[in-house]
């Protein structure tokens, strides 16, 4: 058995499906997390803490070596212009299934995770188009954090993408108190995160919601 989660930042599969992630391990199942765009400001040091968090929660991690998007495509580092006035580009969504493909195959995995979306970053928007192609099975989208904790943001996505089916899943202490210690590790996202999210993960219980297709 093996999860795959597609992250496409280094930092996003554990702060939005962190949890999955520990209790997958836990459970003696393979995890790991497949980061697209893993070159940018700081990344030496964003790699690294990837890797440290990861193997907190008992994790293997892929780096694809994709731009980021102000690299990629010269937007400015800014809330703004990431989320509310880029556009999907059919070119950046073909290059990222063009990386995802074989290391899917490679992987084999019974089951996948994407991001839902939900803040509308145009990383984000990109993998999940990219992930409806290139691994349309086993497929459900998770939440992403910390867009998540604003209020409304995950209804105002769901609305743009038509029905799906929530599943949550609440996970015990263990895995809460596991998923936190790795949140911690993203040194140079903790104080970015707070300050303009008001908190980089949940505290006390730790529940996780994933949207699959409606049959």
């Amino acid at each position: 058995m093996t999860l795959v989660v597609l992250s496409p930042h280094l930092d996003d599969a554990v702060l939005s499906a962190g949890g999955a992630i520990a209790a997958a391990t836990a459970a003696g199942e393979r995890a790991v997390a497949v980061t697209l765009f893993t070159e940018g400001a700081k990344g030496d040091a964003r790699r690294a803490e990837d890797s440290r968090a990861l193997a907190l929660l008992g994790a293997e991690a892929v780096h694809l070596g994709l731009l980021d998007a102000p690299e990629r495509r010269g937007i400015p580092l800014d809330l703004k212009a990431l989320c509310d006035d880029a556009v999907v580009d059919d070119a950046d969504v073909a290059a990222v299934v063009s990386a995802l493909t074989p290391v899917l195959w490679s992987l084999q995995p019974t089951r996948v995770l994407a991001p839902l979306g939900v803040g509308r970053h145009i990383d984000h928007r990109t993998v999940f188009e990219a992930a409806r192609i290139a691994a349309p099975r086993e497929l459900a989208f998770y939440e992403d954090r910390p867009y998540a904790f604003v209020d409304g943001a995950t209804n105002q996505r769901l609305a743009e993408l038509g029905p799906l089916v929530a599943r949550t899943t609440t996970f015990d202490d263990a895995v809460a108190k596991r998923v936190r210690e790795a949140v911690m590790a993203y040194e140079t996202q903790i104080v970015f995160l707070e300050k303009s999210f008001g908190r980089a993960t949940t505290t006390g219980a730790h529940t996780e919601t994933v949207y699959v297709r409606a049959e």
